[in-house]
């Protein structure tokens, strides 16, 4: 297996632009243009993923449809997100399950993804109202479960709720569905996915070191991540989940907004005029 290694560090990133792609709607080489340019940012991104596993999963996904929003800084391709629509049945039952593959260079990654996925639920809500919907991942670095539980109303598996049978049933039948290889020796929910988030140690020990009961749960069940395995997580999806995921994304989008513009806000004593008295000046 190739071992991860720091991801390059990007100096003064330029501002994000997004293009959005219909893969299914490309010539032959302009797909495999397309995923040559995404994966030279994927291998700063992510190891032990071959170039044709690559574009079986992004591009060339099986799903009824597949959209891919390409992030630039310039002309040069920073990151990804693959967002998939699997329709099937199980049981006699229609299930629609949207899939994503995601990576932004680090220098990039607080910067907002935009709405694809929030629009690509939205569309399987209204395409299809009467299936059973949800959102499948398999996060394989803590930073994406914590992303999905944030914002997600309801996410599962998650510390303080019991994931209830009717769900593990069916995160088991689609387990077997996508052919998602349990670890050995198993553990409870992880799977084998192979894509390795590159990080220097000082990153990974920082994550270990963190106190926050959702980064805790993760590595409690999935504590060898660095060796490309994933936690099984799914979201259930309707309408009423998506309008609070979108408002929960929107608050969390307007907080860093505002932490962001406090940082670069100048302290008060280095405005000219507003320097603070020193005591003496204060007594007098």
């Amino acid at each position: 297996m190739l071992q991860p290694t720091a991801a390059p560090r990007v100096e003064s990133p330029l501002p994000l632009r997004n293009e959005l792609v219909d893969p299914a709607a490309l010539s032959e080489d302009a797909r495999e243009a397309l995923v040559d340019a995404l994966f030279v940012a994927h291998e700063q991104i992510f190891a032990g993923v071959s170039r044709e596993d690559f574009a079986a999963y992004v591009v060339h996904s099986s799903a009824e449809r597949t959209r891919i929003q390409v992030m630039r800084a310039g002309e040069r391709v920073v990151g990804y997100m693959a967002v998939h629509t699997f329709v099937f049945e199980l049981d006699g039952q229609q299930h629609v399950v949207l899939r994503a593959e995601n990576g932004k260079l680090p220098a990039y990654r607080r910067s907002p993804n935009g709405n694809l996925l929030a629009v690509e639920v939205a569309r399987a809500c209204l395409r299809y109202p009467f299936a059973r919907k949800g959102f499948l991942a398999c996060p394989v670095h803590p930073a994406a479960y914590l992303a999905l539980a944030r914002v997600a109303p309801e996410v599962y598996p998650h510390p303080e709720r019991p994931t209830p049978r009717a769900v593990e049933t069916i995160m088991a039948r689609l387990g077997r569905h996508f052919h998602m290889q349990p670890v050995s020796p198993p553990r409870p929910g992880v799977r084998e996915v192979g894509w390795i988030t590159r990080e220097g140690e000082a990153d990974r020990l920082r994550w270990t070191l963190r106190r926050d009961p959702l980064t805790e749960f993760y590595l409690r069940r999935n504590p060898h991540y660095g060796r490309g395995q994933g936690l099984m997580t799914f979201a259930p999806v309707n309408p009423a989940r998506l309008v609070v995921g979108v408002l929960s994304l929107m608050r969390r989008y307007l907080e860093r907004r505002a932490a962001r513009l406090r940082q670069l806000a100048p302290e008060p004593h280095s405005l000219p005029g507003l320097r603070e008295p020193d005591t003496a000046s204060a007594e007098s």
